[in-house]
């Protein structure tokens, strides 16, 4: 059994966390884009500088650059919950993030539905 000492936590360096974020499955997936070869580093993150959102919006918009929204994807392969990955609007396997943003054919025609 590890017992923590909580007087004195553990603190990591900035390559440390560099090295646990890139090596999280999940939230990873943030640092491998961003460490792309046509990737603006600092325009990617200069948003975060200014402080002009809510924390809610904040961390939407973190959620959303994880991919940890919960579409039919995320919930087929993360909470393995059973859900069959089918996009609701345009009725296709995969409906992740990345599909209802650029490649739902159903979205990118303007065809989606409003409620009311």
């Amino acid at each position: 059994m590890i017992v923590m000492n909580w007087r004195k936590p553990k603190v990591l360096s900035n390559s440390d966390r560099v090295a646990v974020w890139k090596s999280k499955e999940l939230h990873g997936r943030f640092y491998k884009a961003l460490s792309g070869p046509d990737v603006d580093q600092i325009a990617s993150v200069s948003w975060l500088q200014f402080g002009d959102l809510f924390g809610e919006t904040e961390g939407f918009v973190c959620a959303i650059m994880d991919e940890v929204i919960k579409t039919r994807n995320y919930r087929k392969h993360i909470m393995k919950d059973g859900t069959l990955d089918i996009c609701r609007a345009c009725h296709r396997p995969g409906e992740s993030l990345r599909h209802i943003v650029s490649g739902c054919s159903h979205l990118a025609n303007g065809k989606m539905r409003t409620p009311g």
